[in-house]
């Protein structure tokens, strides 16, 4: 087995832990015992590093943010939850080893210190976009290191292309590595959203829902990504990412439900001979 172990497609709304949600998690339960599983499923074997895209952390119009820092933490305290806190540190090695493979094919990727975050005035913290997915994986035992990008509002392709170098750097260094993209689907499904309800939410979400059942970043490219824009999703660059990275990976969708008005899937891409 290579150091690759392995894509995960998790969603983030904070209500799915209960320490948020309350009563209200239960309406989502599907989500919550698919995340558990998928999450067991991909520590199975060891992760060192897990390499995240969040839509939620600062993030450039014109490209993908790596963000090279050497110490992480974040809370739900803004949802009214500041026990459900999290820290790991950094793999700026891996970071650097991304950074360096786009640089020589000049992939629309760029590097963010914590000196440049300031200088931004960007919040130094994880969002809710990577703690959420992250609960799940440091309840099921993850202690590792991790990196964290952000994406632009550049070309679906490119997601891919980064995944892709993602997935090289993680070979060329040997670090045993989890890709996780951290996305909801359609926030326009049902009339139970609180953004209202779209046709082309449901749509949306039906797409994504074959492209992964099937493996296909070719369809995934098709009918999803002509839906995405009036969709209102928040998870369609992330899962390109994840497309990119996983691309020899068996996919398996776990879960899919809408019990708020918004899209919430959950799928695995697991190498070749892995256990599910």
């Amino acid at each position: 087995m290579g150091a690759f172990r392995g894509g995960l497609l998790l969603p983030h709304p904070p209500v799915l832990l209960p320490e948020v949600g309350g009563a209200e998690s239960e309406k989502a339960v599907r989500t919550k015992r698919a995340a558990e599983r998928a999450a067991k499923q991909c520590l199975a074997q060891p992760v060192e590093t897990i390499v995240l895209m969040t839509p939620h952390a600062p993030r450039f119009s014109d490209a993908i943010a790596v963000f090279d820092y050497p110490h992480w933490d974040g809370s739900l305290a803004q949802f009214g939850a500041p026990e459900v806190r999290l820290a790991f540190d950094g793999d700026r090695e891996l970071a650097q080893k991304i950074l360096a493979a786009a640089e020589k094919v000049e992939a629309p990727i760029v590097r963010v210190t914590p000196e440049e975050a300031r200088r931004n005035q960007w919040p130094y913290g994880l969002d809710h976009g990577a703690v959420v997915p992250l609960s799940f994986l440091a309840k099921a035992g993850f202690r590792g290191k991790l990196v964290l990008l952000s994406p632009g509002d550049i070309g679906y392709e490119a997601f891919a292309q980064c995944g892709r170098l993602v997935r090289k750097a993680i070979e060329e260094t040997g670090r045993a590595a989890l890709v996780v993209a951290s996305g909801d689907l359609s926030h326009y499904v049902s009339g139970a959203s609180p953004y209202g309800k779209r046709p082309e939410g449901a749509r949306f979400d039906q797409a994504v829902q074959s492209a992964i059942e099937h493996n296909s970043f070719e369809e995934l490219l098709g009918p999803a990504a002509n839906l995405a824009d009036p969709a209102g999703e928040c998870g369609f660059r992330p899962l390109c990412f994840l497309f990119g990275a996983a691309a020899d990976a068996e996919a398996s969708l776990l879960s899919y439900e809408a019990p708020f008005g918004i899209g919430y899937a959950v799928a695995t891409w697991l190498p070749k001979g892995v256990a599910k």
